[in-house]
């Protein structure tokens, strides 16, 4: 598993029961895409296909493989992933939660044992990169599961790095990654 070795944990204050991993998507070479691909079901592959460009493609499979080692290591199982009524995967028969975010450059996954969990990369060019509320609004509709799909609700600005939303508590990073900011929200 060659293509392991392209992520990292990270600890991220407050949430001390959640596991986060940093996967470096660049210079992806074939055989870690070859290698990658015997851990991808029918369904995922199908998903993975229907990308335009290849470099996303390659992305995709090794952030998908990569996903599948982790839930079958924290589950102790071979996860069976389906998807919710707005398309967010879950494991059928498990109270373990997962969430991925991707940009070209990196991936982050994040892990809860018990609580849904979202979580969102984004690239960050000041000043006229994204505000941190986008972010935080990303991880935020991805732990409720709904996505963009509905009415996305007000955000609060508590400090530089805390939002709340219908108390829910989302917390934005901007020293993880150079150029990138990360956020996590874990539905209460």
């Amino acid at each position: 598993m060659s293509f392991l070795i392209r992520s990292r944990s990270l600890t991220l204050s407050p949430f001390e029961e959640a596991l986060f991993w940093i996967v470096d998507l660049k210079e992806i070479r074939e055989e870690e895409v070859k290698e990658a691909m015997g851990f991808l079901d029918e369904e995922t592959l199908g998903r993975v296909n229907k990308l335009v460009f290849i470099e996303d493609r390659q992305r995709s499979i090794i952030v998908h493989a990569i996903l599948r080692i982790y839930l079958e290591e924290f589950s102790k199982k071979k996860p069976e992933i389906l998807r919710g009524a707005f398309g967010k995967p879950y494991l059928k028969d498990q109270t373990l939660h997962f969430n991925i975010s991707h940009k070209k450059q990196y991936a982050f996954l994040g892990f809860h044992p018990q609580r849904p969990i979202g979580v969102d990369i984004e690239e960050f060019h000041p000043p006229l990169g994204l505000p941190y509320e986008w972010c935080a609004m990303e991880a935020l509709l991805k732990a409720k599961g709904t996505g963009f799909t509905v009415n996305p609700p007000q955000l609060f600005q508590l400090s530089s790095d805390c939002f709340v939303a219908e108390g829910w508590s989302v917390y934005v990073y901007s020293d993880k990654i150079e150029g990138h900011k990360l956020a996590v929200c874990l539905v209460d």
